[in-house]
């Protein structure tokens, strides 16, 4: 078996290393070749040093792609076109990966033949442990967990590690939507799968380790550039809204709409309140304060909820500016290129 791992970055070459070293570790018994394609979607200080400085041990082959920057959709098909292998597997840049990771896509495709794959990616746990990871920890980002079943056909993907079938997809076409610059490609390839009639296979016993750090402020970026993504996603494919992921993203940080509750009413214009920049940067130094003063989880949870989905807010409605606005091209959302799961 052969097996190509792609890694589409942007201005990370700090977060890629550590990446590399661990997918160099891989166990290879019983592979042919496994061939480690980065893309360099168009950063301002290449990675290609932070690549060439890595020694591959056959059957492991290491090589740096430079593009001009288009997005991680656009550079993840560069890669698949550049790729050779008959599974290639999409890695974020910064997912660490045990030993075991390649060969465990490997024989998910060999049990679930046609599908795509992909496996959970869990955050480590801080020493000491926060308040703020408590809280986000009990959000459920870690899918899969606590399942007994190795394997469960799910409806969305997540793109810290997925593996696809080579003769499943179309190499002029790729596997995402060139056309997206966001940090939500995954909506839209659940929906090209979904037409497609590909399966989508969740493999919970495989587990990789996101190396981002989990505070607050990291999280509030992350939720606005994935919603950014989010309303890209629906302006360009409407379908997008058949998956209850989306629509809940939308629906709960969108505009004030017919139908909605008192409740739901007063909980958007709160939002719209803490979007204000001075009341956004009030909020988080005031979190900051109680986490120093008085670090109870009671009293934080509702301020990191409120803070969150304040960014969230933001970003939907910064999206459906940016990508329902006067003709014109719209902004390159760069700093959305950070790990997307």
């Amino acid at each position: 078996m052969n097996v190509s791992v792609v890694i589409p970055t942007y201005n990370r070459g700090e977060r890629l290393g550590p990446t590399l070293d661990a997918l160099l570790a891989s166990d290879t018994s019983r592979l042919d070749a496994v061939e480690i394609i980065v893309v360099d979607d168009g950063s301002p200080e290449p990675v290609a040093p932070v690549v060439e400085s890595r020694v591959a041990c056959p059957p492991i082959s290491l090589r740096c792609i430079r593009r001009p920057n288009a997005g991680p959709a656009a550079a993840r098909n560069t890669g698949f076109r550049a790729s050779r292998g008959e599974i290639v597997m999409f890695l974020d840049d910064d997912i660490l990966c045990p030993p075991d990771l390649i060969r465990g896509h490997v024989q998910g495709h060999r049990l679930w033949p046609g599908s795509v794959i992909y496996g959970r990616c869990r955050h480590a746990e801080p020493e000491p442990m926060t308040p703020f990871f408590r809280f986000f920890d009990s959000l459920g980002h870690d899918h899969g967990r606590g399942l007994r079943e190795e394997f469960v056909e799910v409806l969305t993907v997540a793109s810290g590690h997925i593996s696809a079938e080579r003769t499943s997809f179309d190499s002029a076409k790729g596997v995402y939507c060139d056309d997206l610059d966001g940090a939500a490609e995954e909506f839209t390839l659940a929906l090209r799968l979904r037409d497609r009639g590909i399966p989508v296979m969740l493999a919970t016993h495989i587990v990789a380790v996101h190396n981002q750090s989990v505070d607050i402020e990291s999280m509030c970026r992350k939720a606005y550039w994935h919603s950014m993504g989010c309303a890209e996603a629906v302006t360009k494919y409407p379908r997008t809204l058949d998956f209850p992921a989306v629509r809940d993203i939308i629906r709960v940080n969108g505009a004030l709409a017919q139908g909605d509750s008192a409740r739901q009413m007063l909980g958007k214009l709160l939002k719209r309140l803490l979007c204000v920049g001075h009341s956004r940067r009030a909020l988080l130094r005031f979190i900051k304060v109680i986490e120093w003063i008085a670090p109870l989880d009671t009293l934080l949870a509702p301020l990191y909820k409120a803070a969150l989905s304040s960014y969230m807010t933001m970003g939907i409605r910064d999206g459906l500016i940016a990508f329902r606005g006067p003709p014109g091209p719209a902004p390159r959302l760069q700093e959305s290129r950070t790990s997307g799961s």
